[in-house]
């Protein structure tokens, strides 16, 4: 077993320069902090056909009383009224004849119902009233702009001629009342304003002419309206029916709106997460912002149920590296490291995120590659005006910041994130393998030891003070408008440094174990301290085009690159010969990746409320090991056994896209449709190298007079020992359907879930890192297997009441092997002593998926949940020792597998005691969970174990 003290009590003092220029609009900031900050949506427009004009008093609604008659007494309930053109809207408690006087007070009324439109930009800007004053509880408007007094109106317009209507929600059925209504001209550009009155209510006075509509609300798609024409001495009415936001609105998959509503705020997705028919987590940028975190992996980490390894990868309730997938803007990240199927979430900054959602059961539109969960990044925001942020940030941590830590020679260009050739396999060295052979390259021993004198000389660790962890960030973004009719483009780039270091203290321990599992006698036991120097910078550009009102194109780009310094000093003994004796290891490892995605979402197809959305993407990952250097030595001879060197070189190419429709069915219920494909090829070559005595014995005395200049050739020398199935090519193919329906059984109780099916297509083939030299005949046959899997799955909501929920989901989802884990290559790990191969006969695992969860919503930002899920494996893929005394380990495909667990999460806004209490919050959330899996006959230890790294409870 292995532990590491990772953390301590840690200190962090920020240090910010923060600059915002605003736009024309002169906007002021609110308390909060504004959504162009938090990279509020576009606006954007849909195409609905108006109904034709006709003046309201030749087609009286159908409850209006007559003249004589007095008004209906109305109950104090909103109650589902008829328009003059039989569509039906909202009436508050009020008399209709009241409505109707006022109707006849200004003249003729045309009438257009905007059932709904496009989120707009939603910024929380000062609004004033006539004299100036502010209102008190201001309306959610794109700009700072006085709302109409109707006693002074501008030249040209009158109290005869203008629009009016109503504010009303879709769904429940009630009025909005402060609603900002504005009204662009075409032709002269001026805004004017106004908002909706207690019974969502509204009417601007405007001269004749063309104009541009806009409405929107809190939590509510906004509605927008293009070539209003205003003629005189008529009002033409427009009732804006807003669509509140549902999960839909969190990226995973868009309503046919035009374009959905900003989610940056935590009531948004609080309020998508209610609307949700599945079992999904999120969080929003503005808890993102008030909590001060710096990556993605520093927010997921709030989530109930999640943790962030050492490695800044995703763990999932327990479940950690190939059972979890993370998602950008809907698209798979393909990760870039052998060992570990998951991309690092410290390569996406904060400041591109608009939210992050954890989705927990399976659904048919999302990858069914997964049992832990799938991470969606959404970065789909801009700001609304001219957005520029400049921040530099230091942080201390007490186990670390001014320390000793250990720290070997490396590159000057480490701070940068790559090594400068220092450690680069010496060019002399070249394609051949490096042995002495008759008719061959290396004819002596001189002659190795010659190219020997060309690598780097360091081998003894040497100690330095760990600086502070320190970082610089860049954000510029902007929304313009491209010409007079209002399109649009927006963009948004950030770029992000970080450089810190770390030391890490824990201790090593191995044991022997009988066939029952019990403790034979102990192995090895290592105490080890570790430093490590990590660099991590990238830039990252998104940026949005309106083509017309209803098609929109998305594009994503980021590199990113990371590098880890790492000096790792083990002091202990064997248990077999009880010999005091050191383990250090220098290693380097720089991660490199390039993502580049196209999207394209297309709105209300055919005049009906179908869209259609597509991307694709491709990506370029990289990742190096050059020169990780491994001795070990007794502390009282100096003697020193081992000495070895190791080059690893990994590229990879990954391509995928995806096409899918979303239409109509019947009333409220929709149906998605469509097909994705994946491709990704890697090539990974090894070269080792071993330092030996020149004449045999043992060495021994300082290790860099040995393997220096002068020792090498005299006392010791320089042999190849790269293996001949050291290098593999690999592909993963993918092609994957799905057919998606979401309807409401009854007005209590949702659905969503029907089936997804996969191909998948896994090829691998080891070679020699020499070509045919080695001999590949000799090589293993490698793997080619196709996995047919259908998917099925099944979600309900049951509404309890408007602020209780219940949801049950079930899902059968697949593991797959990781290319690493099929390959039949040798890996050391140093730390833990295991000498680790990989297994061409795995299969993948399936899993099916049972989830329940009660939700309760007692406030706007305030919430308790609790969930239980149980998850059954068949072939579960585990880490098994196949021998002790050879320190080899495997991977292997255990018979079962089961996990079971629950969750509580609780969320509380202090703002509910007292009104200065509003910036104070608490959130809490505890996950236990059980596993269990019978291991195959011949490995060690215990033939039932709890999974693989599964911890039994996270807080």
């Amino acid at each position: 077993m292995s532990s590491v003290t990772r953390g301590g009590l840690l200190i962090a003092f920020l240090v910010g320069i923060g600059a915002s220029i605003a736009g024309e609009t002169g906007a002021q900031e609110p308390d909060e902090p504004p959504v162009a900050d938090a990279k509020p949506s576009l606006e954007a427009t849909p195409k609905e056909q108006a109904p034709p004009e006709e003046p309201a008093e030749d087609k009286p609604a159908d409850d209006e009383p007559a003249e004589d008659e007095p008004a209906k007494e109305k109950p104090p309930n909103d109650i589902a009224e008829k328009d003059v053109d039989g569509k039906e809207w909202i009436t508050p408690d009020v008399a209709t004849s009241e409505e109707r006087a006022e109707e006849d007070e200004i003249g003729d009324v045309d009438e257009v119902i905007i059932e709904y439109a496009p989120s707009p930009d939603m910024q929380e800007d000062q609004v004033t009233d006539a004299a100036g004053e502010e209102i008190e509880e201001k309306p959610v408007v794109s700009e700072a702009i006085p709302v109409q007094d109707p006693d002074q109106l501008e030249p040209g317009a009158d109290k005869e001629t203008g629009v009016q209507g109503q504010v009303v929600s879709a769904r429940p059925k009630k009025v909005l009342p402060d609603a900002p209504v504005l009204a662009k001209g075409t032709q002269d550009g001026k805004l004017r304003s106004t908002i909706s009155d207690a019974r969502g209510r509204y009417r601007l006075y405007l001269p004749p002419g063309k104009y541009t509509l806009r409405s929107y609300y809190d939590l509510y798609h906004g509605a927008r309206w293009d070539d209003v024409e205003v003629t005189r001495g008529k009002f033409k009415r427009i009732n804006f029916v807003l669509d509140p936001i549902t999960d839909k609105d969190a990226g995973v998959d868009e309503l046919e709106v035009a374009y959905v509503a900003d989610t940056t705020s935590e009531s948004a997705q609080l309020n998508i997460r209610k609307e949700a028919v599945t079992v999904q987590d999120s969080i929003s940028a503005q808890e993102i912002k008030r909590a001060g975190d710096s990556t993605a992996g520093d927010a997921v980490a709030r989530v109930v149920g999640v943790t962030i390894d050492d490695d800044d990868r995703l763990i999932i309730r327990g479940l950690a590296g190939r059972y979890n997938r993370v998602l950008l803007n809907g698209i798979p990240i393909p990760g870039v490291d052998p060992n570990f199927p998951s991309v690092k979430l410290d390569i996406f900054p904060t400041d591109i995120v608009s939210n992050l959602a954890v989705v927990k059961t399976p659904r048919p539109d999302l990858p069914g590659n997964f049992a832990g969960g799938l991470l969606l990044i959404n970065t789909d925001s801009y700001p609304s005006d001219f957005m520029l942020k400049v921040g530099v940030g230091i942080g201390f941590n007490s186990m670390s910041s001014f320390r000793q830590m250990p720290d070997y020679a490396g590159s000057r260009a480490d701070f940068l994130g790559f090594d400068n050739g220092t450690r680069s396999l010496p060019g002399a060295v070249g394609d051949d393998r490096l042995r002495i052979s008759r008719g061959g390259r290396y004819a002596t021993r001189d002659q190795t030891a010659q190219v020997g004198r060309e690598f780097p000389n360091i081998w003894n660790a040497n100690r330095r003070t760990a600086l502070p962890k320190m970082g610089f960030k860049l954000g510029v973004g902007d929304t313009k408008e491209l010409n007079e009719s209002g399109r649009r483009a927006g963009y948004l780039l950030s770029f992000v440094y970080e450089y810190e270091d770390q030391i890490k203290d824990g201790f090593n321990k191995r044991f022997v174990f009988d066939a029952d599992g019990n403790t034979v006698r102990p192995q090895q036991e290592f105490d080890f301290q570790k430093g490590v120097e990590e660099v991590l910078w990238g830039a990252f550009f998104s940026g949005l085009l309106e083509l017309d009102p209803d098609n929109f194109l998305n594009l994503t780009t980021f590199f990113s690159r990371a590098s880890e310094v790492e000096t790792l000093v083990q002091f202990g003994e064997d248990a077999v010969n009880e010999i005091p004796s050191t383990k250090t290891s220098f290693d380097f490892i720089g991660r490199s990746i390039s993502f580049n995605q196209l999207k394209g979402d297309h709105y209300n197809l055919g005049d009906s409320r179908t869209s259609f959305h597509w991307n694709g993407m491709v990506s370029w990952g990289q990742r190096d090991q050059p020169d990780r250097r491994l001795i070990e030595q007794q502390v009282e001879t100096q003697a020193i056994p081992k000495a070895t060197r190791f080059y690893a070189d990994l590229n990879q190419l990954s391509t995928g896209g995806q096409v899918k429709t979303r239409f109509p069915l019947w009333e409220a219920a929709y149906g998605t449709v469509g097909i994705d494909a994946g491709y990704e090829k890697r090539d990974f070559l090894v070269r080792r190298f071993e330092m030996r005595p020149f004449s045999g014995g043992v060495l021994a005395g300082d290790p860099e007079f040995v393997y220096g200049p002068d020792g090498l050739g005299t006392l010791s020398n320089i042999l190849e020992s790269t293996l001949s199935d050291d290098a593999y090519d690999a592909s993963n193919t993918l092609y994957g359907g799905f057919l998606q329906l979401e309807t409401p059984i009854t007005k209590w109780l949702k659905f969503l879930g029907l089936m997804r099916f996969e191909v998948f297509r896994q090829q691998i083939q080891s070679r020699s890192p020499f070509g045919e030299e080695d001999g590949d005949d000799a090589l293993s046959p490698g793997t080619d297997r196709t996995d047919l899997d259908p998917m099925p799955s099944a979600t309900l909501s049951f509404e309890i009441n408007p602020e209780m929920f219940v949801k049950l989901g079930y899902g059968m989802t697949v593991i797959r092997p990781a290319l690493r884990e099929l390959a039949p290559f040798l890996y050391v790990d140093f730390l833990r002593g295991w000498n680790i191969r990989g297994n061409e006969n795995l299969q993948r695992t399936q899993v099916q998926n049972v989830e329940a969860r009660y939700e309760y919503y007692f406030g706007k930002t305030d919430l308790f949940a609790a969930t239980a899920f149980y998850k059954y494996m068949k072939n579960p893929i585990e880490f098994v020792v196949l021998s002790p005394v050879n320190s080899t380990a495997s991977y292997a495909n255990a018979s079962t597998g089961w996990l079971f667990g629950g969750e509580i999460e609780l969320r509380l806004g202090f703002g509910r005691f007292h009104e200065k209490l509003e910036k104070f919050f608490f959130l809490g959330n505890v996950a236990l969970a059980q596993s269990q899996t019978t291991l195959p006959e011949n490995v060690s230890g215990r033939s039932k174990r709890p999974l693989f790294y599964q911890s039994k409870y996270v807080t």
